[in-house]
Protein backbone atom coordinates (compact mmCIF):
# COMPACT_ATOMS: atom_id res chain seq x y z
CA UNK A 1 0.00 0.00 0.00
CA UNK A 2 1.21 3.68 -0.42
CA UNK A 3 0.12 6.65 0.03
CA UNK A 4 -1.38 9.12 -2.62
CA UNK A 5 -1.69 12.98 -2.71
CA UNK A 6 -4.87 14.97 -3.17
CA UNK A 7 -3.66 15.67 -6.45
CA UNK A 8 -3.49 11.99 -7.30
CA UNK A 9 -6.63 11.11 -5.51
CA UNK A 10 -8.77 13.56 -7.63
CA UNK A 11 -6.83 12.06 -10.87
CA UNK A 12 -8.24 8.79 -9.81
CA UNK A 13 -11.83 10.15 -9.40
CA UNK A 14 -11.82 11.31 -12.53
CA UNK A 15 -10.52 8.72 -14.15
CA UNK A 16 -12.97 6.33 -12.85
CA UNK A 17 -15.65 9.39 -13.73
CA UNK A 18 -15.19 8.98 -17.46
CA UNK A 19 -14.80 5.35 -17.60
CA UNK A 20 -18.18 5.22 -16.39
CA UNK A 21 -19.30 7.90 -18.64
CA UNK A 22 -17.50 6.08 -21.60
CA UNK A 23 -19.68 2.45 -20.71
CA UNK A 24 -22.67 5.61 -20.59
CA UNK A 25 -23.30 5.00 -16.64
CA UNK A 26 -25.56 7.46 -14.86
CA UNK A 27 -23.17 6.66 -11.79
CA UNK A 28 -19.67 5.74 -11.33
CA UNK A 29 -19.45 1.83 -10.13
CA UNK A 30 -17.20 0.04 -7.84
CA UNK A 31 -15.45 -1.60 -11.31
CA UNK A 32 -15.06 1.81 -12.45
CA UNK A 33 -12.83 2.88 -9.53
CA UNK A 34 -11.13 -0.23 -9.53
CA UNK A 35 -9.95 -0.46 -13.06
CA UNK A 36 -8.85 3.25 -12.58
CA UNK A 37 -6.97 1.85 -9.40
CA UNK A 38 -5.18 -0.52 -11.72
CA UNK A 39 -4.36 2.15 -14.21
CA UNK A 40 -2.51 4.04 -11.43
CA UNK A 41 -0.90 1.16 -10.27
CA UNK A 42 0.61 0.25 -14.38
CA UNK A 43 1.44 3.72 -14.25
CA UNK A 44 3.27 3.52 -11.25
CA UNK A 45 5.12 0.22 -11.78
CA UNK A 46 6.49 2.01 -15.36
CA UNK A 47 6.98 5.31 -14.08
CA UNK A 48 7.30 5.45 -10.68
CA UNK A 49 10.30 2.62 -9.78
CA UNK A 50 13.52 4.73 -7.87
CA UNK A 51 16.50 3.71 -9.77
CA UNK A 52 18.68 3.40 -7.31
CA UNK A 53 15.96 0.66 -5.41
CA UNK A 54 14.20 -0.52 -8.12
CA UNK A 55 11.00 -0.41 -5.60
CA UNK A 56 7.89 1.75 -6.79
CA UNK A 57 8.38 5.15 -4.93
CA UNK A 58 5.57 7.97 -5.84
CA UNK A 59 8.33 10.36 -4.85
CA UNK A 60 10.04 9.77 -8.00
CA UNK A 61 7.24 11.14 -9.85
CA UNK A 62 7.10 14.85 -7.56
CA UNK A 63 11.11 15.29 -8.45
CA UNK A 64 13.03 13.05 -5.80
CA UNK A 65 12.47 9.62 -4.47
CA UNK A 66 12.79 8.48 -1.06
CA UNK A 67 15.84 7.14 -0.73
CA UNK A 68 17.42 10.47 -2.73
CA UNK A 69 15.88 12.24 0.24
CA UNK A 70 16.94 9.96 2.55
CA UNK A 71 20.41 10.75 1.58
CA UNK A 72 20.33 14.50 1.03
CA UNK A 73 18.68 14.87 4.73
CA UNK A 74 22.18 12.75 5.86
CA UNK A 75 24.62 14.62 3.96
CA UNK A 76 23.20 18.00 5.06
CA UNK A 77 23.57 16.43 8.47
CA UNK A 78 26.66 15.57 8.20
CA UNK A 79 28.56 18.71 6.84
CA UNK A 80 26.82 21.13 9.42
CA UNK A 81 27.60 18.73 11.99
CA UNK A 82 30.97 18.34 10.52
CA UNK A 83 31.23 22.12 10.22
CA UNK A 84 30.33 22.86 13.66
CA UNK A 85 29.05 26.89 14.93
CA UNK A 86 31.50 28.31 13.37
CA UNK A 87 30.91 27.03 10.00
CA UNK A 88 34.69 25.91 9.55
CA UNK A 89 35.41 24.45 5.85
CA UNK A 90 35.19 20.59 5.96
CA UNK A 91 38.02 18.47 3.92
CA UNK A 92 36.23 16.55 1.18
CA UNK A 93 38.04 13.74 2.77
CA UNK A 94 36.65 13.94 6.25
CA UNK A 95 33.41 14.35 4.31
CA UNK A 96 33.65 11.51 2.92
CA UNK A 97 34.57 9.39 5.35
CA UNK A 98 31.80 10.30 7.89
CA UNK A 99 29.32 9.94 4.92
CA UNK A 100 30.25 6.48 4.42
CA UNK A 101 29.81 5.45 7.32
CA UNK A 102 26.44 6.52 7.50
CA UNK A 103 25.54 3.12 5.30
CA UNK A 104 22.99 5.46 3.29
CA UNK A 105 26.03 5.64 0.41
CA UNK A 106 27.17 2.33 -1.46
CA UNK A 107 31.39 3.56 -1.84
CA UNK A 108 33.65 6.60 -1.88
CA UNK A 109 32.83 7.04 -5.99
CA UNK A 110 28.99 7.48 -4.98
CA UNK A 111 29.47 10.05 -1.95
CA UNK A 112 32.05 11.49 -5.00
CA UNK A 113 29.02 12.35 -7.29
CA UNK A 114 26.80 12.97 -4.66
CA UNK A 115 29.08 15.98 -3.36
CA UNK A 116 29.18 17.39 -7.39
CA UNK A 117 25.17 17.59 -7.42
CA UNK A 118 25.26 19.25 -4.23
CA UNK A 119 27.22 21.80 -5.61
CA UNK A 120 25.84 21.89 -9.25
CA UNK A 121 22.10 22.22 -6.76
CA UNK A 122 24.36 25.34 -4.66
CA UNK A 123 23.13 23.14 -1.41
CA UNK A 124 27.02 23.52 -0.76
CA UNK A 125 30.25 25.24 -2.19
CA UNK A 126 33.56 24.51 -2.65
CA UNK A 127 35.47 27.47 -0.38
CA UNK A 128 38.90 26.38 -1.05
CA UNK A 129 39.75 23.57 -3.29
CA UNK A 130 39.04 20.03 -1.33
CA UNK A 131 37.15 21.87 1.42
CA UNK A 132 32.86 22.44 1.38
CA UNK A 133 30.69 24.92 3.02
CA UNK A 134 26.89 24.92 3.43
CA UNK A 135 25.21 28.17 1.35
Amino acid sequence: MITITPRQLEGLIRLATARARLLLKNQVEKDDAERAIYLFNEMLENAGVDVNTGKVDIGTLQGRPRSEASKLSTFMETIRLLEGDNKSPVSEQELIDELEKSEKFKDEDEVRRFIRKMINEAAIYESTPGHYNTV
